[in-house]
Formats: structure tokens, C-alpha cells, sequence
């Protein structure tokens, strides 16, 4: 059967994903559409070569349905609580969800994913595969909104409500990178935020973006409007709670310890204390 491919960059990352099923390829086409980085968005011979000029060399992912579950657990996945495990052995992770399974071997940069489910599903396995890839290249996946303002990243770390949603529906004059869950990493010398795929409620899923990242802000509603610079140890356990990781392999989980504290070393955390409304942009410097 003719394998189809389609080639995305998230986080300045490229990813390959392979799958006989042309038709799902398509709903993950439509849906990364600001991502994929193929001619005419995908291919459909067996070659694996990458179209991205950087760095960095591509991660495989290759694809396989379970159709005749699909329907079936998509009813399912409604009722119950979607745990995920991620464990480790033979160099390899392994990830089990009701709704998939996946391998992800980071040395190779090769992984796969059987999809019981819809799209939802597969960007669920994306943002595992993400945040594993990432702490192996001083970066990580973070429960923030992001803007880009004047040149300059921002990030608005928050877990469910704490207002990263609020933070974008009032930074429509900017360019806002996610509402959710943003990226960053090391480049060089300098830190970058990243535009992501994995949107929240604005579901605006813009252009595929990145800037140098200029502060980042601990949302906390309140009364007043009003920034506070963080002394650097609370600033790493803010930091850390926001931090979407997966793996409790203890070589991953150090390096990731340590990414953190070099990015603390660097950059600046602030508590925002902000109403809902756009007036918070009055305290960002």
C-alpha cells in the first residue's frame, strides 16, 4: 500500500509522519496546515527526506489506524479519564493511552503511534512526543500563553484557569503564538518562544512564528494591575509546575532539572497580578 507523507516544523523541529491512510493524513494536514513545511503540503512517494534547511534532524513518526475502533472509542473516550503512561525500557519509551499506544526512540528520532481515535488524539501523542524531543534540546513545552509584541516574546505561564485565554483575547493587536501551550528553546546564546499547534480555546492556530524571548509572567487574578519581579528560586518552582512533561525516566527528568535552571539563570519571572482586561500591557517592560 502507497505510504503518503507530510512534513511539519514545530518549535524549529521537523517532523515526518508517515501513514498508509491517506485520509487521515489529510485531517492532520487541514489541521497543521500553519506547520507543514512539504510542497503542496504533502507527498505521496516512499522517500523520508526532509524539506527543512536547519539544523536539526527530523523526527520520523510513522502512523497506523485502528479503524474499526475509532467510532467506538471516540463514544468511549467521552465517559472516562484519559490517563496516560510513559515508561521506559530498551531505550525506548513507550506510551499507552485508552485511545493510543505509541514507541518514541530519541537516540534515532524515529517513533510510531497506532490512533484509536480522532485528531485530538494523535496531537495528544504529538505534545508527548514534543515535550521528550525538547529536553534533549535545552527546551520545553509550557502551559503558557505567548505573544510577540514590538519584536519581543512573552510568555503567560497559568495552569486551566488562570487567564492564559483572557491574555490573548486582549493581545489581538500583537501576534499571539499559542493561548495554551507554547515552546521554548535555547538557540545559541538566546532563548526562543515558539509558535505550537496546541491550542486552547481561541483555536486561532496562526502562522508558525518564533521570537526572542524578552520576560515571562506568572498570571494571578486579582484587584490591581501590577508585575513583580520573582526571586530566582520561586521563580524555578513557577516555572516548574508549568512545565508539560510526561517521563519519570530519571536521565530525561535531570536534564530537564537542568534546562530549567539554566533558563532561570537567564531570563527574568514575574508575578502578574491582572484583571480581565487588556490593562495588564501597561506593567510589561
Amino acid at each position: 500500500m502507497e505510504m503518503k507523507n507530510i512534513e511539519l516544523e514545530i518549535g524549529g523541529i521537523p517532523l515526518i509522519i508517515s501513514s498508509s491512510e491517506s485520509g487521515f493524513i489529510q485531517m492532520i494536514a487541514d489541521k497543521y496546515r500553519a506547520f507543514i513545511i512539504s510542497p503542496n503540503g504533502f507527498k505521496t512517494n516512499n522517500t523520508q527526506r526532509s524539506a527543512y534547511s536547519g539544523c536539526h534532524s527530523p523526527i520520523h513518526l510513522h502512523l497506523d489506524l485502528r479503524q474499526k475502533e475509532m467510532e467506538k472509542r471516540a463514544e468511549e473516550m467521552i465517559k472516562e479519564e484519559l490517563w496516560v503512561d510513559v515508561s521506559y525500557q530498551n531505550k525506548k519509551f513507550t506510551i499507552r493511552r485508552p485511545d493510543l499506544e505509541g514507541e518514541i526512540d530519541l537516540v534515532s528520532r524515529r517513533a510510531r503511534v497506532i490512533n484509536r481515535a480522532a485528531v485530538y488524539s494523535f496531537d495528544s501523542f504529538l505534545r508527548i512526543l514534543y515535550s521528550l524531543i525538547l529536553a534533549q534540546e535545552e527546551g520545553f513545552l509550557l502551559h503558557a500563553a505567548s505573544v510577540i509584541r514590538d519584536g519581543l516574546g512573552y510568555l503567560f505561564m497559568g495552569k486551566s484557569g488562570a487567564g492564559k485565554s483572557t491574555v490573548a483575547a486582549h493581545s489581538s493587536e500583537y501576534t499571539i503564538l499559542s493561548d495554551e501551550i507554547s515552546l521554548v528553546k535555547k538557540v545559541g546564546i538566546d532563548y526562543l518562544v515558539y509558535s505550537t499547534p496546541f491550542w486552547g480555546e481561541q483555536e486561532i492556530k496562526g502562522k508558525n512564528f518564533s521570537s526572542p524571548l524578552a520576560g515571562v509572567y506568572q498570571l494571578k487574578q486579582g484587584l490591581r494591575v501590577v508585575a513583580k519581579r520573582l526571586p530566582k528560586r520561586e521563580a524555578f518552582r513557577k516555572l516548574m509546575g508549568n512545565i508539560l512533561y510526561f517521563s519519570r525516566e530519571p536521565f530525561l527528568t535531570r536534564q530537564l532539572f537542568q534546562n530549567c535552571v539554566d533558563f532561570i539563570q537567564q531570563v527574568s519571572v514575574y508575578e502578574l497580578e491582572f484583571q480581565k482586561d487588556g490593562l495588564f500591557w501597561g506593567v510589561i517592560s
